[in-house]
């Protein structure tokens, strides 16, 4: 089999430095974000992604804030068996992130039947994204562990990279927060565990504009119908923020200023 020329195909290279569960969960961010740009949140893939991302560790705020869904849309689709919509990228990103490696805990992140996941996972292990770690001794009574490979690792940052390189954001409300000065260091490391490492949120610095702003603001841009539900998404995001930053924050958001949509 001829080797494809992952690095060659991609853009944004800070997708790189992405390691395995960072990987493996911006790719499922960025799959949503993209079904939800071409308006495609009915279909049964796009259900199967949220409940794939939700095991992978995604938090369900972060779900909601990029595709717009309908809370009691994405509760469900969370708990609802993935049938023949299951395809490979979702059970390597599940690999990937650690969430499950067995056939078993796939089958039960996933909902899918045992022989769906041997076939994918047979695919994956031939096609040498994925491998299968045996010791030496292993009685055949210990369930065999999966792990992503080095290729199975470029293949992840190739498909980030083309799902990015598809999405828009013109759709999506930008919100700016003000935030405390001595908190902004903080505030951008829980951001990344909270909202991914994208471009969909960061800080603007008070030197942007001297005269209209009073501060370091959080800027996140959020899908939702109307500023209301946006505003109801941004306070969301900011009480996960608080809860892991400090409870001296703030408890509701300062919303400084509010771009809406550019379509």
């Amino acid at each position: 089999m001829a080797e494809e020329p992952f690095d060659d195909d991609i853009v944004d290279m800070s997708v790189v430095d992405l390691g395995p569960r960072d990987a493996a969960q911006a790719l499922l961010r960025a799959q949503l974000e993209s079904d939800a740009g071409r308006k495609q949140t009915t279909t049964a893939s796009f259900r199967a992604r949220l409940r794939v991302a939700r095991h992978a560790g995604v938090p369900i705020v972060d779900l909601l804030r990029r595709t717009s869904a309908a809370r009691q849309t994405v509760y469900d689709a969370i708990n609802a068996p993935i049938g023949r919509e299951l395809d490979e990228l979702s059970v390597l990103a599940l690999i990937a992130s650690g969430a499950a490696q067995t056939s078993q805990g796939l089958s039960n992140a996933t909902g899918s039947t045992s022989e769906q996941i041997r076939r994918v996972l047979s695919s994956l292990h031939h096609a040498g994204y994925a491998e299968m770690l045996v010791a030496p001794s292993q009685p055949a009574s210990v369930p065999s562990v999966f792990s992503i490979t080095a290729k199975g690792v470029q293949r992840l940052h190739v498909e980030i990279d083309n799902e990015r390189l598809r999405t828009r954001h013109t759709d999506s409300w930008t919100i700016f927060i003000l935030i405390p000065e001595r908190h902004e260091h903080a505030i951008l490391a829980a951001a990344a565990g909270i909202l991914g490492s994208d471009h969909s949120y960061g800080i603007v610095h008070a030197q942007v504009a001297p005269t209209q702003m009073r501060g370091p603001e959080l800027a996140v841009q959020v899908r939702a119908p109307d500023l209301r539900e946006a505003i109801v998404l941004v306070e969301d995001v900011w009480a996960d923020l608080r809860a892991a930053i400090s409870p001296r924050l703030p408890a509701v958001p300062h919303i400084a200023a509010v771009a809406p949509p550019r379509e």
